[in-house]
């Protein structure tokens, strides 16, 4: 199913490029492995009649590293026939090979999503230069934006300053989701990349402070139970 390309690099999607309330969607699978279509229909057209701003299957919410390939393209697929262009999708690919990844990544453009949600798994430690290559190579395999997702808590490393700041020199790197929760790192980025590198918060506790510190909005599994006070929370700020 695939749609007309969009120029992305003109925008992040819309034009007006992601903000807002991404609820990271949930993943409903069967007993025998089978996505369950009409309730994942019914989660997306329930989200976009409360407000959200945008999208994103695969996420951490999502379940995506329990899932096939296989999957995965049919979660997206069914999200992206139901939206209907509506809000912006943004689509969660991980992997701990860099080809696998860039596979993913360019059929889903293909498939028509509005940007790529970023992630390293890792089993043996990695050194910075190595996570920045994996970025860099999944952002250049593509033309649509990427948010670069950052939680060490589960990937085992930290993507820092120095490497964030070399990522954004790309240009479809254009989004950061933080779930380390250090505010003070968060103050740091903001004052040393302006704007080259938007930032979501990630972490259910600090999403007020990264919007009133310049923030474009909240990616998020609560927003999934509670849209409308996710949105109204973002209006607010």
């Amino acid at each position: 199913m695939e749609r007309e390309r969009k120029d992305h690099l003109s925008g992040a999607g819309r034009t007006e490029g992601f903000s807002g309330i991404f609820p990271y969607i949930v993943s409903p699978v069967g007993e025998r492995g089978e996505i369950l279509e009409e309730p994942l229909r019914r989660m997306v057209s329930h989200l976009i009649g409360c407000g959200v701003h945008g999208l994103t299957p695969l996420g951490s919410t999502g379940e995506f590293y329990y899932l096939s390939w296989e999957q995965k393209r049919r979660i997206v697929e069914i999200v992206l026939d139901e939206n209907q262009n509506r809000v912006p999708v943004v689509a969660g690919v991980t992997s701990s090979n860099t080809m696998e990844a860039c596979r993913q990544a360019r059929e889903f453009e293909a498939m028509g999503v509005d940007g790529i949600l970023s992630i390293l798994d890792v089993y043996f430690p990695v050194k910075p230069r190595e996570v920045e290559d994996y970025y860099a190579s999944v952002a250049k395999s593509v033309s649509c934006p990427i948010v670069l997702y950052n939680n060490p808590r589960f990937m085992k490393f930290n993507l820092e300053a120095d490497t964030l700041e070399a990522l954004c020199r790309i240009p479809n790197i254009q989004y950061y989701k933080d779930a380390t929760g250090v505010t003070g790192n968060l103050m740091t980025l903001r004052n040393r990349l302006g704007d080259r590198l938007k930032i979501f918060s990630a972490s259910a506790h600090i999403p007020v402070f990264v919007m009133m510190l310049g923030g474009v909005g909240w990616m998020a599994g609560p927003a999934c139970v509670i849209p409308r006070q996710s949105v109204r929370l973002y209006e607010l700020c």
